[in-house]
Parts: C-alpha cells; structure tokens; sequence
C-alpha cells in the first residue's frame, strides 16, 4: 500500500489584493450575465410568466447558502473556497466531489458566457459562435496569468458598463411598460401549477450560481471578515433586483410568446425603447461588458480549484506553483485549455443548464458545512460573520437544495450523478492514497465517543494566527492588564509555569494545577527570548488573562516541547515565559493575541529591551512594541498642563488611548476616573497614525 501523508494548506500562499469593490465586481459579474442577457428567453420557453416568481424565489433560496458561505470564508479564508470549506468540514472524499464538480460547472458557465457574447456580436456583424469563444478564452487565460491587480481592474470596468447600461434599459423599459402596457398577454402566472414554479427556480437558480466563486478566492481578498459578507450581501441584493425587474419589464413588453426562445431578450427590450441601431448598439454594448466579467470572472475564480486542491495533495503539484506574477499559472493554463476543449467537442448551452443541479447540490452541502463546523467544537473555528438565526436558514438550505434538484427532472439528477461517480473514480484512482485528512465530521463523531483529525485543529489555528488581532480582541487592553512575576534567579520550566499559574490563581480564582496540565500537554513554541503558553478553560465567560514572566537568570527548556525554536535561537536560553488564558468562546482572541506576541518577540531589539527593561511597564511597552508610546508629566514644557487633567478630559485622538499609568513606583491599570500628577509616566497604545499626533502634541521636535 502507498504510504499516506497529511498534506494540508500549507505551500504556496497567494496575496491578498482584493478589496470590497473587487468582490463585488466579481461577484455581480460571475452572477448577472447569463442570468439576465441570456436565460430569460430559454426559462420562457418552458415556464411563461412563471419565470418572475422563480427568480425572486431562487434569490431567497440562495439566502441560506449565501450566509453560509460567508461564514466559512471569513473563518477558512483559503483559495478554492466551497473545495477546501467541504474538505475540512466533511473530508477529503465530499471535498474531491466539490473541488472537481464545481471547477467542471464553473468551466461550463464561463464556457456558455463566451458562447451567450457571441449571440449578442451576431445582432451587428456575422460571427462564427464557436472561434469567437475560443479567442476570448485565450484572451482571457492569458490576462488571468499576468496579474489579479490587472483582471479585478478589468473586472470593475466591465461591471461597471455592465450595469450603467442595464440600468437605464431596466429604468426605461419599466417606465415604458408602466406607461403603456404592451398589446402582448404575458400569460398566466403558474402555467405548470406549483411544481412547474418548483422546476423553474431550479433552472434560474443557474443566474446565482456566481455568488459561491468570490469564495474560491477568499485568500486574496483583504480584511475578508468584512469584505466577503458585504460584498456576498450587495451581490445578491443586485442580483435580485435586476432579475425580479428584467424579467417583468421582458414580459411586459414582449409577452410570454414573445420573450420564449428569444436568445437576445435584453436587445428585444432596447429595440422598443430606441428603435433601430441605437436599441441594438446598447444592448450589445451591456451583453458584452456583461459577459466578458462572467468570463474573466469565472477563469479566476475556477482556477483557484486546481490549485487549492493541488496543494492538498488531490491534484497534481505542478497545478500549486505560484508564477512571479503572483497568480497559479499553471492551474489557469489548465482551466482555460479544458474550457476551450469544451467549446469544441461539447453542447454548452445544454451542459451549463444541467450543471445548475451540481451546483444545488454543493450549496446544499455548504450548509451542511456550517452545521458541521458549528456541532465539532474546534475552538479555533472563529469567523468574523457567523450565520444568523443559525441553524434554521441552514437546515432550509439544505432541504431546497434536495427539493429543487429533486423537481429538475431526470436528466438533471442523471448527470448530477454522473459528475459526482467521475469525481469518485478520481479520488478512489489518483489521491485517496496520497491524503490523510478526516474533516470536522471527525471532531462531531468524537462527541459521540469516536476519533477526531488532529491535523484540522493545528490549520485552523494556523488561519486564527495569520489574521492578526482583531480590534474587539482588545489586544493593547490584555497586555495593560497583565499580570508580571519577575525573578532574578533561575528557573526550570516546569517552576516557571508553576509561578505563572499561581498568579493567575491569585487573580482570577482559577485552579493552577490545572492550568499547568493543560499548558504542558499543548504546543509550548519558542519565540526570540520568550516561551509562549495558551490554556483554553472550560469556563466560557473567562476572559483572556495574561501573565509575563521574566527570568532574569533563564529558564530551562520544556521537557518535552512540540514546536522547536526558529533556526539560529536553539543555544540561546530563554528568559520568559508569555501564558495566556481565556474561557472557549475567547480561542479565537487567545490564539490571535499569541500569534501577535510571538511575532513581537522575534522582532529586532525585543531580546534586549526585555532584558533591559526595570520595571512592570516597561517589560509591558516591550510587548506593545512600535503601538506604544510614554509621555512623562513634567514641571514645565507641554506636558505639564497635563497636571490634574482626569484621563477621560485627556481628548486623545480617535485610535489610542491610555493603557498605563506608572506613579511612585507603582503601575497603574487606569480607568477615567484617575487624574494624572507631576512625574507621571503614561504609556499610550494606539495605531501609528494616532501616536503620531500625540507625540507632536507633547514630545515636539526639538530644534
């Protein structure tokens, strides 16, 4: 048997560029495109004027997923998205259906976006479908290796046509329709009853199949735990207006009969509203900003599953490399040669309609997903957006999802089944040897007495570290409020963790031998001078205690220590000793505010200002580092008119605040209450900006 090896998302990093005017270009274009320029006509055919309550049905169905989404990237913020969400969450097999059937479905709908551009070209010059798709998948291919700064550009440029121009033909139409009702029936509004509604929104729900693609780049978009639920939030909103809207104004002018197999339906409505070349010369003009992003949109985003999945071991490795360009070169050459072997040897239009089922069926997942994460108990499963009224708009996700395909039809659930069987073959023939990872379903069944995958735990704490502190983690406050034990002599490691304890004990009430077993059987890492030590109780309320120890004679190392010191520190002997606490509901802030103090220490000249430092504060202004700042309250100069000004009437700008207070020896934790006095030393904590003001305020340039 081949020898198995955890591979996880470690290896090559993308940047993260993106920004909420980049999601939401890629969304919105990923989503509108097809959806309204071209889907419309085809949806009519079968449903009438059924097709404005299945869009606005298929928006709200897409809600639950939509949350959901957004709470997976925000807490696994990873390329590849709904792959890598499904993988840890249910495990590599569920994850390789997911990776692969999503990247064949995305493939299709770009694919049916550049064959939809060129139905629109065909209204003002004669073109061949087939060459003018397979040009734009090249042109396209190659801009998505270049660069992302360069494809988000784009991408807002063509969103940006995009909707201008939808909007004063939607705007115009529905003032036109409104005005005078077209001579036209649309029909009645359920021909086929309520499962024919029921089939119809699962068609149409193919318009909302973008929203899920933002994820797959979630690893290079900026502060994602705000950017991707705004972004996720706004995308659906617009989706839902333009199609609810659309679809009215099409029928309203056009009529059912009218609108049914009608391939150009936004042309149709131009055409009433500017008669002749000025009507087409619009419409093309939308269609084709429109379905250039869903194009470059789809690219980007459909590449990224390759190479997550490349770098999990699923997948070839050449499909992981990072060009200097910054983006997976390799795995974008693949995309785009398999999109344009498509155009050649497949039906797009009817392929990238059957592909809306998969789709159904990996959002219904998604939400499986989040219930999955939520029930395992991972402490290091912290996302910035968590899902509201959970689980109900998940249990309703999945239920919809089942529904809908259910009602498709059967040669929907035919090669929805066919996909997920070749998905399987894959795994079972090139990668079930080559991985070793469960998924949280592992930490859920260790609930119920079973096994739990060990190698999630340290990922996701790995993600928690990457992201930094977050302002509610209140990280400046930990370290004003810590606890100091500072010794001359020296320690063994166990005595130090042993003495860190106890002062938390005699603080907090919290057992200190428990605190020590806890703290000895997890990771003990080494950073620059210092050990670092994070205990998770099972109290949920206790909030995060810090203690800094210094050792002024050292401290030997931990008997049995995981994490080795980084490469040049393994002679030098350590001098402190960071433990932090905090109840489960804070692991997230504890692991972050760890990550923080390790990067702190390995910085330059930590080592010798935690040597050098006499006193509490200043061993605390060591931690803060470049946050901190020390204003002394003199006799005379601009601080001594600081002299009995209570803290609250200070006006600090926005961004800092005061954090200490050293008076007669004595450090102070201040509160507003307390009015500072001559040969105070205050140490403010803030971000550069607001430090910088408050040092030309009182610490002014010396001429």
């Amino acid at each position: 048997m081949t020898e198995q090896t955890s591979t996880s998302a470690g290896g090559a990093r993308l940047e993260a560029r993106l920004g909420l005017l980049d999601v939401y270009a890629i969304c919105v274009g990923a989503m509108l495109a097809p959806g309204i320029f071209l889907l419309p006509g085809i949806a009519a055919a079968d449903a009438g004027a059924a097709i404005v309550p299945a869009y606005l049905l298929a928006g709200l169905l897409v809600l639950p997923a939509t949350l959901s989404t957004a709470e997976l990237a925000t807490a696994m913020p990873k390329a590849g998205g709904p792959y890598y969400f499904l993988d840890r969450a249910l495990g590599p097999v569920v994850g390789t259906v997911g990776g692969l059937g999503m990247w064949a479905a995305l493939l299709f709908k770009t694919a049916f976006a550049f064959v939809g551009l060129s139905a629109y070209l065909g209204l003002v010059i004669d073109v061949a479908v087939v060459p003018v798709a397979l040009v734009l998948t090249a042109v396209f291919t190659v801009l998505n290796i270049v660069g992302l700064r360069k494809t988000s550009g784009l991408q807002i440029l063509l969103v940006g046509v995009m909707v201008v121009a939808l909007a004063g033909v939607l705007i115009g139409g529905l003032a036109a329709w409104t005005s005078a009702p077209a001579a036209a029936e649309p029909g009645p509004l359920l021909p086929g009853g309520l499962g024919g509604l029921i089939a119809t929104t699962g068609v149409v729900f193919f318009s909302y199949a973008g929203l899920t693609q933002v994820a797959s780049i979630a690893e290079e978009v900026r502060a994602p735990g705000r950017t991707i639920p705004l972004g996720l939030v706004l995308s659906v909103v617009t989706g839902l207006v333009v199609y609810v809207v659309g679809a009215s104004v099409m029928l309203g002018l056009s009529g059912a009969d009218g609108l049914a197999d009608d391939l150009t339906p936004v042309a149709s409505v131009t055409e009433v509203l500017l008669p002749g070349a000025a009507g087409v010369a619009v419409a093309v003009l939308a269609a084709l900003a429109g379905f250039a992003a869903t194009g470059n949109a789809g690219i980007l985003s459909a590449a990224r599953y390759p190479f997550a999945m490349a770098r999990d071991g699923l997948l070839g490795a050449p499909l992981a490399r990072v060009s200097p360009f910054g983006t997976p070169t390799v795995a974008v050459l693949a995309t785009g040669g398999v999109m344009a072997a498509a155009i050649l040897l497949l039906d797009i239009e009817a392929i990238a309609s059957l592909s809306s089922a998969f789709i159904l069926v990996v959002y219904g997942l998604l939400n499986l997903a989040v219930i999955i994460m939520r029930a395992s108990g991972i402490p290091a499963y912290d996302p910035r957006f968590r899902s509201p009224w959970y689980p109900w708009p998940q249990f309703v996700g999945i239920v919809t999802s089942v529904g809908l395909v259910a009602q498709m039809g059967g040669t929907y659930l035919v090669f929805t089944g066919g996909m997920i069987v070749a998905c399987l073959l894959w795994w079972r023939w090139w990668a079930r040897h080559r991985v070793a990872r469960h998924g949280a379903i592992f930490h859920w069944f260790a609930r119920l007495g079973q096994r739990q995958d060990r190698n999630l735990d340290a990922e996701l704490i790995g993600i928690v570290q990457e992201e930094g502190p977050r302002d509610e983690d209140r990280f400046d406050e930990i370290v004003a409020r810590a606890l100091v034990v500072d010794r001359f002599g020296h320690y063994r490691f166990e005595d130090a963790l042993g003495a860190a304890a106890a002062e938390l004990a005699a603080a907090e009430g919290i057992d200190a031998d428990e605190v020590v077993e806890r703290a000895a059987a997890g990771d003990l890492p080494v950073a620059g001078p210092v050990a670092l030590a994070g205990v998770l109780l099972d109290d949920p309320g206790q909030a995060p205690r810090l203690v800094l120890l210094r050792a002024r004679r050292g401290i030997g190392a931990p008997a049995a220590s995981p994490a080795q010191p980084p490469a040049g520190a393994a002679d030098e002997p350590l001098h402190g000793l960071f433990l932090l606490v905090a109840g489960r509901d804070a692991a997230g802030t504890m692991l972050r505010g760890l990550a923080q103090i390790a990067a702190h220490a390995e910085q330059p000249g930590f080592a010798e200002g935690w040597h050098a430092a006499d006193s509490e504060q200043d061993l605390k202004e060591t931690v803060l580092q470049h946050r901190v700042l020390s204003v002394e309250v003199g006799d005379q100069g601009p601080t001594s008119a600081l002299a009995g000004t209570p803290l609250r009437e200070l006006g600090l700008p926005s961004g800092s605040l005061v954090a200490l207070v050293r008076r007669n020896g004595h450090t102070i934790v201040p509160d507003g209450e307390v009015t500072l006095t001559h040969g105070d030393r205050v140490t403010i904590v803030g971000e550069p900006p607001a430090l910088d003001a408050v040092a030309q305020r009182y610490q002014p340039a010396e001429p």
